[in-house]
C-alpha cells in the first residue's frame, strides 16, 4: 500500500525553487506554535529549519521511484493549487485513488482528519 499524505514528487518541488531560511522560520512561526513548550520552542524551531534546509539541498539529486501498483492520495482542502494528483502520475503506475480531506494540511494529524485517513487505509487494506 502506498499513501501520499498532502505530498508531491521531489521534481514538483525541484521546480518551485528552495524556500530560504526566513521563509521557513515564518511558516514554522505560524504553523508550529504548540508542538513544544515555551522554553523548547527555539531549540523546536532551529532544528526544524536546518532538517528542512539541508532535505531541499539534497532534492536535486533525488529522482523520485515508479511505484508498480496504486496508490492512495490524500489531498488536505481546501488548497488553492489543487491536488498533486497528476505531478504523481509519471511516478504511479497504477490508478491513484484521491481523497480530499477537509482540513488544512499542517492539521491532518489532529484526531478528526487522522481518523478519517485512517478508516481510508483500513478499508483499502482490507480489499473493500
Amino acid at each position: 500500500l502506498l499513501a501520499l499524505l498532502d505530498s508531491a514528487p521531489a521534481g514538483y518541488l525541484i521546480a518551485q525553487g528552495p524556500p530560504t531560511e526566513a521563509t521557513i522560520r515564518d511558516y514554522f512561526a505560524e504553523h508550529l506554535t504548540s508542538l513544544a513548550g515555551q522554553d523548547d520552542y527555539p531549540t523546536l524551531v532551529d532544528n526544524a529549519v536546518a532538517v528542512v534546509v539541508r532535505h531541499t539541498a539534497l532534492l536535486p539529486g533525488f529522482t523520485s521511484p515508479t511505484y508498480r501498483g496504486d496508490a492512495l492520495l490524500f489531498n488536505a482542502v481546501p488548497k488553492p493549487g489543487g491536488s498533486f494528483e497528476e505531478a504523481w502520475r509519471p511516478h504511479v503506475t497504477g490508478a491513484i485513488r484521491l481523497h480530499d480531506i477537509h482540513s488544512p494540511h499542517e492539521e491532518l494529524y489532529t484526531p478528526a482528519p487522522a481518523a478519517e485517513i485512517c478508516q481510508v487505509i483500513k478499508t483499502a487494506l482490507a480489499g473493500d
